[in-house]
């Protein structure tokens, strides 16, 4: 599995369980109900990052080498 491939199923999981999901020029966006989004970006070989911004404006990055991790973080969003 590639960290594309992470992105991919943590995406298709979040528009599974009915949350907006858009595409921007740096990788994908999930919208949840609560008006918390994440964005992903996949670095190619190197890593993939996740982007959380909240209602306060508050941004959190999250970086990770370690694709169970990754999946972990992303399902942990969709779920959460």
């Amino acid at each position: 599995m590639t960290y594309q491939d992470i992105s991919d199923a943590i995406v298709a999981t979040a528009q599974d369980e009915g949350m907006s999901t858009t595409i921007a020029l740096a990788g994908p966006a999930i919208h949840r109900q609560d008006g918390l989004h994440m964005g992903i970006v996949v670095a190619l070989n190197y890593g993939i990052s996740f982007y959380f911004k909240d209602n306060n404006g508050r941004l959190c990055i999250r970086e990770t080498r370690d694709l169970d991790k990754a999946l972990s973080i992303g399902l942990d969003f969709v779920y959460g």
